[in-house]
C-alpha cells in the first residue's frame, strides 16, 4: 500500500499568527480570568490545550455570553466578530482582544468599502458559520448566497451589486456561482476570496487524486476548509475519511486500499497530521 503526504499540512499562516497571540495574551493577562468567545479556531487539539491553560471557551449566541461577563479578558475568535458584540464588551469595561483573522479582515473590509460606494453585498457563504454571521453584520444591505438556486431566486433591483465569499470555500462550488451570477447580474462587481490555503490544498488535492484509492483528511468537523477537502475528494468519486486524531483510526476502513493520500485543513497543526501519517505507514509494515 502506498501512503503519501500531501503538502502544504499543518497550520496555515493565519492559525499561526492567531496562536502566537493568544500566547501573548496569556502572558500579558497572567492571573486574570480569559474568556474565548467561540472556539478560537475550529480545532478540538487547540482547544483543549487553551483550556488546560485557563482559558474558558463559551459557545451559544455572542451577545448573551457577554451579558454574562461581568470582569475579565474578552477573546474573540479568528473567523470574525459581530462589530456591535465587540462594542458591547467594551461598552462592559471588559479587556478585549479581535483575532481575526488578517485574510478574513480583507474581506471584511472590502464587503465596508462596497457598501460605502453604494453596493448591494452578495455574500456567498455557509449558513450559521462564524465568518459569516460575521460578514453579514457588517452592513444592512447584504444578501447570504450558499448556491445557484438562491441566485436564481434573487429578484433584480436597479441598484450596484457586489459579490464576495467566505474564505474556505470550495473552488468549484463558487465559480460555478460567480459564472452563473455574472450572466443574471450585468455589471457585477466580483471579488474571489478564496484565501491562499485553502486554495492550495485544494488545487494539490485534485491533481494528486488519479489511481488513489483512499483520502485521509485530517482536520476537526467544525472546520469548513476541512470539510471541503473531504467533499473535493468524494465528488471525485474517491472513497474518503476524516479523523483528528491517530487513535480514532479505523484500520478495517483501509485493509483493502492500495494507494492512500493524506491531506490535512489549515487549522489541523503539522505535529497532529505527522502523527496520523506515521502510524499509517507502520500500520502499512505489520
Amino acid at each position: 500500500m502506498k501512503i503519501k503526504l500531501l503538502t502544504p499540512y499543518g497550520f496555515c499562516a493565519g492559525v499561526e499568527l492567531v496562536l502566537e497571540k493568544i500566547e501573548q495574551i496569556i502572558q500579558e493577562n497572567e492571573g486574570k480570568k480569559i474568556y474565548c468567545i467561540g472556539q478560537l479556531v475550529h480545532n478540538n487539539e487547540v482547544n483543549r490545550n487553551l483550556a488546560n491553560k485557563g482559558i474558558e471557551i463559551l459557545e451559544g449566541e455572542k451577545k448573551q455570553l457577554i451579558n454574562q461577563i461581568d470582569e475579565g479578558v474578552v477573546v474573540f475568535s479568528a473567523h470574525g466578530t459581530d462589530p456591535a458584540i465587540i462594542k458591547a464588551a467594551n461598552d462592559k469595561g471588559l479587556k478585549v482582544y479581535d483575532c481575526t483573522c488578517p485574510f478574513v479582515k480583507k474581506t471584511f473590509d472590502l464587503i465596508r468599502q462596497k457598501n460605502k460606494e453604494g453596493y448591494c453585498v452578495l455574500y456567498v457563504g455557509v449558513k450559521g458559520h462564524a465568518e459569516a454571521e460575521a460578514a453579514l453584520s457588517l452592513v444592512q444591505n447584504s444578501i447570504l448566497i450558499e448556491s445557484e438556486e438562491d441566485v436564481k431566486r434573487l429578484k433584480i433591483k436597479k441598484e450596484k451589486y457586489f459579490i464576495i465569499n467566505q474564505t474556505t470555500l470550495s473552488i468549484d462550488n463558487l465559480d460555478k456561482i460567480y459564472t452563473f451570477a455574472k450572466k443574471k447580474i450585468k455589471n457585477l462587481c466580483v471579488a474571489n476570496e478564496i484565501c491562499n490555503s485553502t486554495r492550495k490544498r485544494q488545487n494539490v488535492l485534485k491533481t494528486n487524486l488519479l489511481n488513489v484509492d483512499g483520502v485521509v483528511v485530517v482536520g476537526d468537523g467544525h472546520s469548513n476548509n476541512t470539510n471541503t477537502l473531504l467533499k473535493l475528494a468524494r465528488d471525485k468519486g474517491v472513497d474518503s475519511i476524516m479523523i483528528d486524531s491517530y487513535d480514532k483510526i479505523d484500520s478495517t476502513w483501509f485493509t483493502d486500499k492500495t494507494n492512500i493520500i493524506v491531506c490535512s485543513g489549515s487549522s489541523t497543526s503539522k505535529e497532529n497530521v505527522e502523527k496520523i501519517y506515521n502510524f499509517l505507514k507502520n500500520f502499512n509494515k505489520n
